[in-house]
């Protein structure tokens, strides 16, 4: 049996670079369709985005800084599978 191997596909290019929706799927593990709507309906599941005509793109050096900020957020893989699974937010409510 072969194991895959996952590649980020944002390790190789420059802090300045811009992405596409689908290279930052890729990164998520999503797809780019994913990356879009969730742009339009979940905004703060998402590094900031640049407007460039009528395309959008991702700062690499954004998406990084979203990451890191995201891993030092105790909570914020727990509110993410909740919301995940269509709970809605459950920060603040009492156990």
């Amino acid at each position: 049996m072969v194991a895959a191997i996952s590649i980020d596909p944002l390790a190789s290019l420059p802090p300045a670079a811009l992405v596409d929706a689908a290279t930052l799927g890729a990164h998520y593990g999503v797809s780019g369709s994913t990356i879009y709507r969730r742009r339009c309906y979940k905004p703060d599941t998402l590094p900031k985005a640049i407007k460039l005509g009528n395309r959008v793109r991702w700062r690499v050096a954004d998406v990084i800084d979203f990451d890191e900020r995201q891993a030092a957020t105790p909570d914020a893989t727990e509110n993410a599978e909740y919301k995940k699974a269509g709970k809605g937010n459950h920060e603040g409510v009492a156990a």
